[in-house]
């Protein structure tokens, strides 16, 4: 019980500290707690961001700041319960006791224990944020900025109580914006209560995610929009632009919130619209300034082909998207059901009463029900980017209040105590498909800590097996390029996934391609021509295709000598000019690649600034990659381009062992250690190689988890 103590302490000191915040920011207008708490979480957020901006990012300054709040102002006021029916009361009682059990338990889930924990425990460590771009480190922090403070004191659990305590808090704020809808009190406490108990509901909110935290903040704006159109109070639109704003900080796809929140001041008065864009604007911007500045592309790590950059790779975002919009056997036919009871496939349910959701539509003949529809309309629109069940929380909330509106009472009743029963951990297990994302057991003895927390987690995670042979072999600054996803925040050192950046990419490539050995896997592409004065060169793609273009190589020839890279000569390359240093590296496992889509146009070339007398080039391809012929283009002294050689000639090469360049380019971006599964799938061949070949490879096996290997690099 006492290991239980710091939990507690940080889960509620920071409620507390965010609380105040709020009450000291805007003490003159009158807010429900739960509103009052979306204010103080948001200001809250944000001071812990130029904490750590300014390296100071230590517990003792977090609990100096919490105190200084919470003293000035911390008042709470408790929810009022007056009129509730008892059915929604046992409800909420029961699933919170369950919640609560599973929130205070360590953290298992795979999003909560890498980069949404992993990233505060790591600037803790630091007492800064990190420098690192990657796929991760460029979404917005908003939620992590609360679980950083919340872990600083005590670690993983707190910084889950605290996501939970926004699903708790979602409750009360569902039953006040009912109040403001005009809706019966059991109507709203039967909408809250259908949202509440939805399994997939239940099982973010109890992780170190960010789901439940942006219905929360997408609630408290719903509300605060729906006071200042009621009371015409101009108190209510900055606190209405900070929560608006700060649920894109928390999800970019709750960017959707801000501008509509502006599109409702617009309309009733535009003036106050100013306000509205100004606050929201003070909260996104942040984010977006730092996306800029770091790597070009302010709303990175998406949306890389409308700013290029040499951070992330166009293929790879394309990729992800496309499997986050189409799950693999989830048809329009069977994505009602999917959704509402199998489980697995879109990673959680929403629970079977759900599937009446239907019914909610008939609200349209009232203003309320058609308030609430559009919310739950407007914030489905991002899920259909994702359509994975717990992005589907946010217009969930609103849809549960919609159904429960145009249900008579005691219909609505039944469907609140049928989908309490249903949704049960025990009983959504008899339907459920085996291996749905779902609450599973009671941990309490976890949760109380009278099982030790390591203890727990070997039993539980086996991946934390994986973490404590990370921390016994790997003592920082040492990095570990991660090809299995290790639980980061459970590590003490720096471990990054392939997939994650430009770099990633290149190297995790590199490492597929330097397990083969196979006669004519690469292509020696060789052009002649009459010797040439020549201020520039290229090699052109003509076709189109499917798959991407590389270059491993280019040797540029006079006779028979090669002329090297001349540090004035400048580099060339359509698209992805940031790579072309690869092609000319001497390191056949690295390579310049157009990482999209090849089309004719895409070139790689160099510009010698001077003539220079050239008769021959040659090009080493992965024979994979060669859509088709790339011609040879020279640019003569009196800026003509002319074609070289049309139709160079092609001959396969016999086979290569690039284990060692591949490991040496591992080396070259700064990873002392790579973590690798063997198997099939992904990148386990490449571990079967390093287990079995590790000489080829130039690396030492310290650790083996299973068939996962820690490989030092030598």
């Amino acid at each position: 019980m006492p290991a239980l103590l710091p939990v507690l302490f940080g889960g509620a000191f920071t409620l507390a500290a965010a609380y105040s915040a709020g009450r000291l920011a805007f003490p003159r207008i009158a807010l429900p707690a739960s509103a009052r708490l979306a204010v103080g979480l948001v200001l809250l957020s944000y001071a812990v961001v130029a904490l750590l901006l300014v390296g100071a990012g230590r517990w003792w300054v977090f609990l100096a700041l919490g105190a200084c709040l919470s003293g000035a102002a911390f008042r709470p006021r408790a929810p009022s319960l007056d009129g509730l029916p008892w059915l929604p009361l046992v409800v909420f009682a029961v699933y919170g006791s369950i919640y609560f059990i599973h929130a205070a338990a360590p953290e298992i889930r795979p999003d909560g224990y890498t980069y949404h924990l992993g990233l505060p425990a790591e600037w803790l460590r630091a007492h800064r944020l990190s420098g690192r771009v990657g796929f991760y480190e460029m979404l917005p922090h908003g939620t992590e900025m609360l679980f950083t403070f919340a872990f600083a004191f005590g670690k993983h659990s707190a910084a889950k109580l605290v996501h939970f305590a926004t699903l708790a808090s979602s409750v009360p704020l569902m039953l006040a914006l009912g109040r403001r809808l005009g809706l019966p009190g059991w109507a709203s406490a039967s909408g809250a209560g259908l949202y509440f108990c939805s399994p997939v509901v239940g099982t973010a909110g109890t992780a170190a995610y960010n789901d439940a935290a942006l219905v929360f903040f997408a609630l408290a704006a719903f509300y605060l929009v729906l006071a200042w159109a009621q009371e015409a109070k101009a108190g209510y639109l900055i606190p209405l632009g900070l929560v608006a704003g700060f649920c894109y900080a928390v999800k970019p796809t709750g960017l959707v919130v801000a501008p509509a929140a502006i599109a409702v001041a617009v309309w009733r008065r535009p003036r106050a619209a100013l306000r509205v864009a100004a606050a929201a604007a003070a909260v996104v911007l942040p984010w977006m300034i730092r996306n800029a500045l770091l790597t070009g592309n302010p709303l990175a790590p998406l949306m890389n082909r409308w700013f290029p950059n040499p951070h992330f790779h166009i293929s790879t975002e394309e990729q992800l998207a496309r499997s986050l919009r189409s799950y693999e056997g989830v048809t329009a036919g069977n994505l009602p059901v999917e959704l509402a009871v199998r489980g697995r496939r879109l990673h959680g349910m929403v629970g079977p009463v759900f599937l009446l959701a239907p019914v909610a539509l008939l609200g349209l003949r009232k203003r309320q029900g058609r308030w609430l529809l559009a919310a739950a309309g407007l914030l489905a629109l991002p899920w259909l980017l994702n359509i994975g069940a717990r992005f589907l929380m946010p217009s969930l909330a609103f849809l549960a209040l919609a159904l429960a509106s145009v249900l008579p009472r005691r219909l609505a009743f039944f469907s609140l105590a049928l989908h309490a029963l249903l949704s049960l951990p025990p009983v959504a297990a008899a339907y459920a498909d085996p291996g749905a994302w779902r609450l599973e057991g009671l941990p309490w003895r976890a949760a109380l800590r009278l099982e030790r927390e390591e203890e727990y987690l070997r039993r539980t995670l086996w991946e934390y097996r994986v973490a404590e042979m990370i921390r016994e072999h790997v003592s920082p600054p040492a990095r570990v390029l991660d090809l299995l996803g290790a639980p980061a925040a459970y590590l003490d050192v720096e471990a990054v996934a392939p997939w994650q950046s430009a770099a990633g990419d290149r190297l995790g490539y590199a490492l597929q391609i330097g397990r083969l050995i196979e006669e004519g896997m690469f292509t020696e592409l060789e052009g002649r021509w009459p010797e040439r004065r020549l201020t520039a060169i290229r090699f052109a793609q003509t076709l189109s295709g499917p798959l991407q273009w590389g270059i491993s190589e280019v040797q540029l020839f006079r006779g028979r000598d090669r002329l090297g890279l001349h540090p004035q000569w400048r580099l060339l390359a359509r698209p992805n000019v940031w790579e072309a240093r690869f092609a000319f590296d001497q390191n056949w496992i690295s390579r310049w690649g157009t990482w999209q889509a090849v089309r004719p146009g895409m070139y790689l070339g160099v510009d010698f600034r001077r003539p220079v007398r050239l008769d021959r080039a040659r090009l080493l391809c992965l024979s994979h990659e060669q859509t088709g012929p790339v011609e040879f283009l020279g640019k003569t002294p009196e800026g003509l381009w002319e074609v070289l050689v049309k139709h160079p000639t092609a001959r396969r090469l016999p086979a290569l062992n690039l284990r060692r360049s591949a490991m040496r380019l591992v080396r070259q971006e700064g990873f002392a250690f790579v973590l690798a599964p063997a198997g099939e799938a992904g990148y386990g061949p490449v571990g079967r190689s390093l287990l079995e070949r590790p000489s080829d490879w130039d690396v030492e096996l310290v650790g083996q988890v299973d068939s996962v290997g820690l490989f030092r690099i030598r």
